[in-house]
């Protein structure tokens, strides 16, 4: 028989009480994610174009990648086959390579490594297996609404982190000590953030790994943007620090980083005690993440690192043509240059009536979708996210069309 960890069990998560069930049901059901994709959705609906809220990096992977992806379907007999559910081999081996460059440290691709469908996957096993009914869970507000409602669905609350534009979206570190508690058992945090930017350096995150490990709560790093970084900031990963090796969960994914976000496709690097139920995990929701996308993610991360210069680089040309747009509309929108990340999150000064109601008055009459910032928590009432990962032609269009919405 397996044994899992003393506070909660996959097999125990995975046959919820009915009430359970019905709180999971109603957190999906009242999702804000779910709202921003019926916007969308109508857009695509009404022939009109979706601008400004791509969450994609706006770029496309090498040909390298289809042409791996052509001869293994030619030639390789497995093709049709699931993976063992941690993933293969090879990727999990190229994956804790990737990790290696990113935080420095090594770790086993067997004990430590599974291969998930995505940094949103990846997290939602780590919930999955940590918590039961009643349990805490710490997110970042603003922050990814996903993560909140994967919480709500295991019959956790979650524990809201502020941060503010005053302090550049940067969370008080004792704040966060205030929050922790006896039924606190994981925290959450993405850096750069989405839809901050900000990114948390290496004093606050230290201060906080800290914390979880003298409490015994895992730390969860969601880093789909984290090789986004501008301005030379810091890219601290906890994992970097030695006493954390056996309290923090990283989770990556090659959406953001190498332009994949439709082959769903990433890892996630746990500690030894938590590889197998995660695994297990894996088993009774996937089986395993699909075969062909193994096999395109192998490729792009064999790829020369020349490329992802390159999509960097365009994605810094367009977050100046993004600022240098915003910034001549000061009488509409507030905002500074994010740390990371591809969104700007600017205060809207020029809403006629709520926020959230000017947003989707915009998207109706102009075709221009952003996102309210109450999308992301309370902390961001009053601002909204844009996208500057969209074509250059776009981010031009977008902001024309912004401009005369909002002309007196």
């Amino acid at each position: 028989m397996i044994q899992y960890p003393v506070r909660s069990t996959t097999r125990r998560n995975l046959m919820k009480s009915g009430a359970a069930l019905a709180l999971s049901a109603a957190a999906i059901a009242r999702s804000t994610h779910s709202a921003a994709e019926e916007m969308k959705r109508k857009s695509v609906d009404a022939g009109r174009e979706i601008l400004l809220d791509n969450c994609s990096s706006g770029h496309h992977v090498p040909k390298s990648v289809g042409q791996a992806v052509t001869r293994a379907l030619a030639i390789d007999p497995e093709i049709d086959c699931r993976t063992d559910s941690r993933g293969l081999s090879s990727l999990r081996k190229a994956a804790a390579a990737m990790h290696r460059r990113a935080t420095g440290q090594q770790v086993d691709p067997d004990r430590h490594v599974l291969i998930t469908a995505g940094c949103n996957h990846a997290i939602d096993l780590a919930l999955r297996v940590l918590l039961a009914p009643g349990d805490e869970v710490i997110v970042q507000d603003p922050g990814y609404a996903p993560h909140v409602q994967k919480i709500l669905a295991n019959g956790a609350r979650p524990v809201l982190w502020p941060s503010h534009r005053e302090n550049g979206w940067k969370p008080d570190f004792l704040e966060f000590s205030s929050l922790v508690g006896p039924n606190t058992k994981a925290v959450v945090l993405t850096s750069p953030g989405n839809p901050t930017g900000a990114v948390l350096d290496r004093e606050l995150l230290t201060r906080v790994a800290e914390v979880t490990r003298q409490n015994d709560v895992k730390l969860i790093m969601d880093n789909a943007y984290a090789s986004f970084i501008h301005n030379g900031s810091d890219a601290f990963n906890p994992a970097m620090l030695p006493q954390m090796k056996d309290h923090v969960i990283n989770a990556h994914t090659l959406s953001k980083s190498h332009a994949m976000s439709g082959w769903r496709i990433g890892f996630a690097v746990v500690p030894d005690a938590w590889i197998m139920p995660m695994q297990h995990a894996i088993e009774y929701s996937a089986l395993s993440v699909p075969r062909v996308s193994q096999i395109a993610a192998l490729a792009a991360l064999a790829e020369d690192p020349e490329y992802l210069q390159q999509h960097r680089d365009s994605l810094r040309a367009r977050q100046a043509l993004a600022l240098q747009r915003i910034q001549a509309m000061p009488n509409i929108f507030e905002t500074e240059a994010p740390m990371g990340g591809f969104y700007l999150f600017p205060r809207l000064i020029a809403a006629n009536g709520s926020v959230e109601d000017t947003v989707a008055k915009l998207q109706a009459e102009t075709g221009v979708n952003v996102l309210p910032g109450t999308d992301f928590g309370p902390s961001g009432e009053g601002h909204v996210r844009i996208s500057f990962a969209a074509p250059e032609d776009d981010i031009h269009a977008g902001f024309d069309r912004m401009q005369k919405f909002f002309a007196p």
